[in-house]
């Protein structure tokens, strides 16, 4: 490669002033860098330029960023490249020099003339080093799919009838393509043949409401969404979608809320506030160690990574041998006849014969379709000897102000526990002055004994059963209940007039009729979906229904910063 022989010859005709002013190591960068741009220098070029043939000259902007880059003279930036242009095109002169200062030199000087090292520009977001970023606000189209976009109005559409009517994403891909894909009887997309099909899908569907829901959540907290370029869409928000989860957990803005139904004020000032708090059984897949909170590392799993030895233990309770080659249980006879009917349970025969074995029986009622467990309840079932299915979270815990704003949701694993229930009433009112003046929780006579009398923040606080428990399932002969539990024996909690009670004790049931909704959609996600979903649902009902609050004339505040 004749390199030296042009540089010098280039040299000679400059001027003792310019020899001076040029140093070897920038011209060495001219070469490199030249040789890096060359689909820029080819852009401005006729479309029949050769791409073997180096042009006669640079554009203006390329001069511009040559001449700061490198640094040189902008007035010998044209007969240097006039000098050197073959030099720069031959492809191996690439890997010959590779200067340390390129990618500064790109970082600091590109930008200025519309040259960026590296960086490639999407719709939505720009790609640098294998990572996206996505640009600030929420746009009116998004990136749903290599191929595919959606305006955003679509989207919502969709978050909506997942909202309102409990409709899966799999449902809201054949509603579109059905209803709304389709123009005058015809597939348009469809009949013009194009490569990548115009049929949305679930995957088209979870895609927009995830990045869709991210860009919200980033907008609201003045940050900018990043995310690997590679792999899957199910699989590149991970990561952020675990942070996200993470910052939800730690901040309940709605722990501020406070409205006329929620919030009882008198004329002297003070107030008289009520939570309501109930648990519902949605569940997703989870380790079967008891109260185990490592997830899985797949959902067909039954044990988490940290407990996979157990994988290899009988499945019998009780029972630590090692299991037998091919079956669920140990070589004991009476463990592998458990684990003989288990199987056959699984299998319509031994629905049809137990039916008929009813029937001969006069047990005729029995013999219905409905009688038998659904299998999927069978294989989750934690009665009996065996231990051989799936466990699933045992269930959401709720707090929700009488008014229906949501403040928080939690997953219990194990159990319901009054131990848990306590903690996590410290966890979401730890703040001052956020501990609400009733607490109402089906309960409350256990976790009441729990705290006792001298807890400091529980000693402001009266522990009430909601009113509908309270009547239906609390004993009246339970004394302690009665005295320090009946709502009727506080006043504040009394109604006006014709309304019986001052606030819904009722509202967290009502809320998890909505909550319960959405169980078959969520029991096999992953748990950082899981959470997400289900906070993101939360997070636009209450949108939904703080628009109503106002709307009625409860005139709904936030407390935070008020003394």
């Amino acid at each position: 490669m004749d390199v030296i022989p042009k540089l010098h010859h280039f040299l000679l005709s400059l001027s003792i002033q310019d020899q001076k002013a040029i140093k070897f190591e920038h011209l060495l960068r001219f070469i490199t860098l030249s040789s890096r741009l060359k689909d820029d220098i080819l852009l401005p070029q006729p479309a029949t330029h050769p791409e073997n043939v180096p042009p006669a000259v640079l554009s203006p902007a390329l001069q511009v960023f040559l001449s700061a880059a490198c640094p040189l003279p902008s007035a010998i930036i044209p007969s240097l490249w006039k000098a050197l242009r073959t030099v720069i095109w031959d492809p191996g002169t690439l890997s010959v020099f590779e200067p340390s200062a390129q990618m500064a030199a790109h970082l600091c000087h590109g930008h200025n003339v519309g040259l960026t090292c590296q960086i490639n520009y999407h719709h939505n977001f720009s790609v640098y080093r294998g990572e996206r970023t996505y640009y600030r606000g929420v746009p009116e189209v998004l990136q749903v799919g290599m191929h595919q976009f959606a305006e955003v109005r679509l989207i919502n559409s969709w978050i909506t009838l997942m909202l309102v009517a409990w409709v899966s994403a799999t449902n809201c891909a054949r509603f579109y393509n059905t209803a709304l894909g389709i123009k005058e009887g015809v597939d348009k997309i469809e009949a013009a043949n194009w490569q990548f099909g115009g049929k949305v899908t679930s995957d088209h569907v979870y895609s927009g409401f995830t990045i869709l829901s991210l860009l919200e959540d980033c907008e609201e907290r003045g940050a900018q969404l990043t995310a690997p370029h590679t792999g899957e869409d199910k699989d590149r928000f991970r990561d952020v979608i675990a942070a996200v989860n993470h910052h939800r957990r730690l901040s309940q803005p709605e722990v501020f809320h406070s409205c006329n139904l929620c919030t009882r004020r008198y004329p002297d000032g003070t107030k008289s506030q009520a939570v309501v708090i109930d648990g519902i059984t949605i569940g997703r897949r989870c380790c079967a160690v008891f109260n185990c909170k490592v997830p899985l590392k797949k959902n067909r799993d039954q044990f988490c990574p940290e407990h996979k030895n157990l994988d290899d233990i009988c499945g019998i309770k009780g029972c630590s041998a090692v299991k037998a080659p091919g079956r669920r249980t140990c070589a004991d006879p009476e463990h592998l006849e458990v684990d003989a009917v288990y199987k056959l349970r699984g299998q319509a025969r031994f629905r049809l014969q137990q039916q008929l074995q009813n029937l001969r029986t006069g047990n005729p009622e029995n013999s219905a379709i409905n009688a038998e467990p659904d299998i999927a309840a069978q294989l989750d079932d934690d009665e009996g000897p065996e231990k051989f299915g799936r466990r699933m979270t045992h269930n959401e815990q709720v707090f929700v102000w009488p008014c229906g704003m949501i403040i928080l949701r939690e997953t219990f694993y194990g159990a319901e526990g009054i131990g848990a229930v306590i903690e996590l009433i410290r966890r979401v009112f730890r703040l001052t002055g956020t501990m609400p003046e009733h607490v109402f929780f089906d309960n409350n006579c256990t976790l009441k004994k729990t705290v006792g009398e001298n807890d400091p923040d529980f000693k402001n606080t009266g522990l009430t059963v909601d009113v509908f428990h309270f009547s239906c399932k609390h004993s009246v002969t339970d004394t302690f209940c009665q005295a320090h539990c009946n709502p009727a024996s506080y006043p504040e909690l009394l109604g006006e007039g014709d309304k019986s009670w001052f606030f819904n004790s009722s509202i967290a049931e009502q809320t998890n009729v909505w909550l319960g909704g959405f169980f078959s959609m969520c029991r096999e996600m992953g748990p950082e979906r899981y959470d997400f979903f289900l906070d993101e649902m939360i997070r636009r009902r209450n949108k939904e229904t703080l628009a109503k609050l106002k709307e009625m004339g409860a005139m709904p505040i936030n407390t935070f910063g008020l003394a």
